[in-house]
């Protein structure tokens, strides 16, 4: 019997909850050590732990591993948002609400985004357009080679609200 898409997605969401939380108090008793390697011991625990939210992480879709940002607070947002493949970044990114897209934004570093958005598909590019910058808009359509920079720009000439907007071209 098929999981149903509810219940998928709130045990995705359990268990990178249940993994952040665990990584806490790995982190906070590796922290705690009384020894001259305490610094060694709590660099190769957060290794470890990113490590396997990494890999928890590339086993998910990119709808689930939204869902689990659209649900984590900050701070837990940007550590799974750190720790998602520069493959899975881009289709994530166009999953989640603007709000959340934002908070990732203002949490990345700006080179990171332009590479990401470069990525995108035009029509995907320009559905998230509304959540950059006038600046970063123009500094990824630069980037773009013609035939995508002219999708870009017929996919963004119509505004949000119109039926044009969210026509494909196919």
């Amino acid at each position: 019997m098929a999981t149903r898409p509810e219940s998928r997605l709130q045990q995705s969401l359990s268990e990178i909850t249940r993994l952040l939380d665990r990584h806490r108090v790995l982190e906070a008793l590796a922290h705690q050590q009384d020894s001259p390697k305490r610094d060694l011991v709590e660099q190769l625990q957060h290794r470890q732990n990113v490590a396997e939210l990494g890999k928890r992480l590339r086993l998910m879709q990119a709808a689930d591993i939204a869902h689990v940002l659209e649900s984590l607070p900050g701070g837990d947002r940007m550590t799974v948002w750190r720790e998602v493949s520069p493959e899975q970044a881009g289709d994530i990114f166009v999953e989640v609400s603007e709000a959340v897209r934002e908070s990732l934004i203002e949490g990345m570093d700006e080179a990171a985004l332009v590479e990401m958005l470069t990525r995108l598909d035009p029509e995907d590019l320009a559905y998230v357009s509304a959540s950059l910058s006038e600046e970063m808009r123009i500094r990824v359509e630069q980037r773009l080679e013609q035939s995508e920079r002219t999708i870009f720009a017929d996919s963004i000439r119509f505004p949000r609200s119109s039926v044009g907007n969210v026509m494909t071209r196919e």
